[in-house]
């Protein structure tokens, strides 16, 4: 004769079923929480990239660019025979800081000219199109206008970056006393232009990214007296 009372197997009561249950959708929410925060923080980081390299990419374009400003074959020349600054020296920025002008000689394109023609000049601004600031480049007009559309091409992409901010500023720095000449002193005047941008990702204006840069014009204006 068995002395102890056999236990009959029973399962889990309704109350302990529903604190399982809790305790399953605590830790099931907690884990989708996470992974979505974890793919929307790689979804922002990958976009802030792609705000980047459409920033870099129009800075490295303009930066070059800009360096170039004022090149002239004859510049030697022309120091030498007292009427510089050459056609070429004439870089300009309109007057609300998002549209610049320049100019440089290019071996094989308009030789023999003193002013800049046709494949000479440069401009770079930002245009507003369908609510979306895009930076754009002309290579085409001579010259070309920051108002009119004519040569004007897009540097950055508005199907996934809008640019929110361009301000261009140029500094004329202290002139520096280069030599003198029997008709007198010769100046060199040296020319910086800062450029800022912002932008924002078009799917989401939240991802915002800018970018500065400080750019030195490697051809100096020299006046004489």
């Amino acid at each position: 004769m068995n002395r102890f009372p056999t236990r009959r197997p029973q399962g889990f009561s309704l109350v302990e079923l529903m604190i399982a249950l809790v305790v399953g959708m605590i830790v099931i929410a907690g884990v989708v929480a996470f992974t979505v925060s974890t793919v929307g923080s790689v979804g922002r980081s990958i976009g802030a990239t792609r705000v980047m390299q459409e920033l870099r990419g129009a800075m490295s374009v303009m930066t070059r660019e800009i360096k170039r400003s004022g090149y002239d074959r004859d510049a030697l020349d022309g120091i030498a025979r007292g009427v510089f600054p050459s056609g070429y020296a004439a870089l300009t920025i309109n007057s609300a800081g998002d549209c610049l002008l320049m100019s440089y000689d290019r071996v094989g394109v308009n030789d023999g000219g003193n002013t800049p023609g046709a494949g000479e000049w440069k401009g770079f601004r930002r245009n507003v199109v369908d609510g979306r600031g895009i930076l754009q480049i002309n290579t085409q007009a001579n010259p070309p206008s920051c108002t009119a559309d004519a040569g004007w091409i897009d540097l950055t992409s508005p199907q996934d970056v809008s640019v929110t901010d361009f301000r261009l500023t140029q500094t004329a720095l202290a002139p520096i006393p280069a030599g003198a000449t029997p008709a007198g002193p010769i100046f060199v005047a040296l020319r910086e232009v800062q450029i800022q941008m912002r932008a924002s990702l078009v799917s989401d204006a939240g991802t915002q990214r800018g970018l500065d840069e400080r750019v030195r014009v490697r051809t100096d204006i020299v006046t004489f007296p």
